[in-house]
Order: C-alpha cells, then structure tokens, then sequence
C-alpha cells in the first residue's frame, strides 16, 4: 500500500491531501488549534499552493481515544491520495497509531505529542514532532530555576507515566545543576483537597524550599495551587506546559497569581516572523493567538517548506527534507530536526500569570 501511495503522489498534480486528527470538540473552547492551521492552509493555499497545487486538509476527531485514533490512522492509511498527517493531539494516541502510519507510508508531524516514546523507535523514518519533549521541558524549567537561583525545590507529581517521566527528568537536571531537592511525592487522579492540604501542611511546618515545581495538567493543578496559596505558602509554584491555559486563573482565580508556566509561545516573544503572524492572527480572528495556534501554523509550514525542499510531495522525500532543514524559522522559533524526528535545540518559553492572563517573562 505504501509503493502505491508513494506512486501516486510522485504523479498527482492534483491537490495535495493532508489529513489533521486531534479531540477537535474537546479543544474547541480551550485552544487556538485549528485556527492555526486553516491560517497557514490559507496563506499557502493563497499564494498558489505548493507547486501550484492546493492543500486539502482532512479533519478527524480523536476523542483523545487510542480506538478512535487508530481507526482515524486506518481512514487516512486507506486513503492513497494523502501523503501526510498532522497529529495526533494527545500522546498516547500518537505513540501507537505512529506505527501505523510508518507501516503505511505516510509522514506524521504531531505539533503536541511531547512523550520521549514517540520517536524512540529505530527505523521510523516518518515520525516527526515540531515540539520539544518532555525531558527538553523539564531541563528548560531546571535551568530557569538555576537563573533564579532557586537552590531548595519541592517537586509535586502525578502519579502516571507521563507524571513521573517529567518529574525524574526535572529532578536529574535539577541535581546536574546543583539544585537540592527537598522533597518529591506524588498523588493520582482521586486524590482531593484533603490529600493536598495533608502535604501542605508538612511541607509549610517543617521543610525550607524556594519552590516548587508541579508535574501535573490543569485540572488538578488549579486545586492544588488553590489550597497551596490558601494554606499561606507563598513560594512560586512551576508547572510545565500542561498548565498552559486560561483554565489556571478561571478555575484557580486569585490563587493563580504569579505562577510561572513553562511552554513553546508567547504572542509578546520579540522578534519579527512572531510579530507579524500575531498582527496577521489578531486580524483574522479578533484575538491573539495561543501556545497550540502557534504549533499547529508552524506544523503546516514545516510541511510545506519540507516538500518545497524535496521538490516532491513523496513522504520518505519529505522526510529527508524536514531533517535537511537548517535553522528554519517559525512563529514559535527556530527548528532543527535530529535523525529521530525531534525538533531539537528550541527554546522553552517561560509565562507568568499576572491580573489572569500569561505575560511573557523570558525565552531561555
């Protein structure tokens, strides 16, 4: 089936298919996604397309479900005319439907998926990301608090493999850079306020730290910080990209304030290409763009400066041209790609939550 797509797209001058999968309703009204990538469709599409053909892109909704994702990965593999797939949202979607789409011949570039596993396999060839890693993450956010010269760190985690991976990584750069760390527990998914304020209360009696960083998403995030800032701890909390969403303040309110978020974009990073597509968004859409408006716009111009490159749209020429890519610029920063997929060397933005909205703090 691959010989055959890959046949195809060597001959087609027709318009070129690309296939978008992400949970699209559960996304609608907590990010900017999609309005990203029909922007960068758009403007590509606009200014002739590629080769002069047309990108037509094929949504699907996931429901961040590994079934539904792998009968969507079993849709587009089906579809001979598509050449590549931009997703999947979640990792643990992409992580398994990557073997499909590798297996079938189609390029995959996940502007989310942020799990080490997915671009783990040797041989996959197909398999790109254009967002750092959970380990990139975490060391970012290390050596933010090694500039703040924050020496004495409580680390907070959820207890799943994702928790845990962002965690360790956190605590072994962490340690690299001299930094003490005090204290690292963990909770679940059924741990409530009680649980939280049980470990407060510990750490706020009997330890000294500087801060804290929490390996967790919003939702549980919000509570902890809530009864954290409740309870008179008044150390800066650190969280990771999963914390990347207006639900802190909506859900945390005044508790929010002042926590420092780790993550990829910020509409006031200072340099021109990042401007001019926040002039151009706020024009279109009548807001800015978000940290995901920005990834999925840069996703779909990566692909269409990578085929450019290849002067194909063939997937395994693709590839190679995404890798060959030196120092390409996006909104969201340069990009390099390593012989596994990873954008490498991108820097980690860091935001803080000030009168309930994310201001630009740095760009390590």
């Amino acid at each position: 089936m691959k010989q055959e797509r890959w046949k195809r797209a060597e001959k087609s001058n027709g318009k070129i298919v690309i296939g978008v999968a992400a949970p699209w309703e559960w996304l609608a009204d907590k990010a900017l996604y999609r309005q990203g990538i029909d922007m960068a469709v758009e403007e590509i599409n606009s200014k002739g397309g590629v080769f002069k053909r047309e990108f037509c892109l094929v949504y699907r909704d996931d429901g961040a479900s590994v079934d539904q994702g792998r009968m969507i990965a079993q849709d587009f593999a089906e579809n001979l005319d598509m050449v590549a797939v931009i997703g999947h949202f979640n990792s643990h979607v992409s992580i398994p439907v990557s073997i499909m789409y590798q297996y079938y011949g189609l390029l995959m570039l996940s502007p989310a998926s942020t799990a080490p596993e997915l671009t783990a396999s040797k041989g996959y060839n197909l398999i790109f990301r254009n967002i750092p890693t959970d380990k990139d993450m975490a060391a970012g956010l290390a050596e933010f608090c090694e500039r703040k010269e924050f020496k004495r760190i409580m680390i907070y985690g959820v207890n799943n493999k994702w928790g845990i991976s962002l965690a360790k990584a956190f605590e072994y750069r962490a340690t690299e850079l001299g930094i003490n760390i005090v204290d690292y527990r963990t909770f679940d998914f059924t741990s409530d306020t009680y649980y939280f304020d049980n470990d407060i209360a510990q750490w706020r009696d009997f330890f000294q730290f500087d801060a804290i960083f929490l390996a967790c998403s919003i939702n549980k995030a919000t509570e902890f910080i809530t009864e954290t800032k409740k309870s008179g701890l008044d150390q800066p909390i650190i969280g990771g990209d999963g914390l990347d969403s207006p639900m802190l303040w909506e859900r945390a309110g005044k508790y929010a304030e002042g926590t420092i978020v780790g993550t990829y974009f910020h509409p006031d990073i200072p340099n021109k290409t990042t401007r001019d597509f926040v002039q151009r968004f706020h024009k279109k859409y009548g807001t800015l763009p978000d940290t995901w408006a920005a990834q999925g716009y840069d996703a779909v111009k990566l692909i269409a400066a990578a085929m450019e490159k290849a002067g194909s749209t063939v997937p395994p020429k693709v590839a190679d041209a995404l890798r060959a890519l030196k120092d390409w610029k996006g909104v969201t920063g340069i990009h390099n790609f390593n012989q596994y997929g990873d954008v490498i060397n991108k820097s980690i933005v860091i935001k803080k939550v000030e009168d309930n909205q994310f201001v630009y703090a740095e760009s390590e």
